[in-house]
C-alpha cells in the first residue's frame, strides 16, 4: 500500500492500444523489475506521456483510475508499481501490492 495514495484516490496511468486491445501500460526497469507507473495529476502524466518511447502501430494514452483498481490489476498479472513524477524520477516503490 502507498504511504502517499489512498486506495479511493483518482490517479492516472498510461494505457496501452494495440490491435484492437487496450490494458495498462507496464515497463521492465534495467533490473528487470516490471511496473505500472502512476501518476499523481494529470498535467504531471501528459508530460510523462510525451517522454515515453513510443512503439510502431501502438498508441498509449492517459486513463484516470481509482488507485485500488491499480492494485488489483498489478497483482493479478505480477507488476510492481511505481509513483512516479513529470520526469518519470520514481518517488515511491511498492513491490507486491
Amino acid at each position: 500500500m502507498s504511504q502517499s495514495i489512498s486506495n479511493t484516490t483518482w490517479v492516472y496511468v498510461i494505457i496501452k492500444k494495440s490491435n484492437g486491445s487496450e490494458q495498462l501500460a507496464g515497463f521492465e526497469d534495467k533490473n528487470g523489475v516490471k511496473y505500472l507507473p502512476v501518476i499523481k495529476s494529470k498535467e504531471d502524466s501528459e508530460v510523462f506521456l510525451s517522454y515515453m518511447d513510443h512503439e510502431k502501430g501502438v498508441r498509449f494514452e492517459i486513463q484516470a483510475i481509482i488507485y485500488e483498481d491499480v492494485i488489483l490489476y498489478a497483482k493479478e498479472n505480477g507488476f510492481n508499481i511505481f509513483i512516479v513524477d513529470k520526469n518519470g524520477k520514481i518517488l515511491e516503490k511498492i513491490n507486491n501490492p
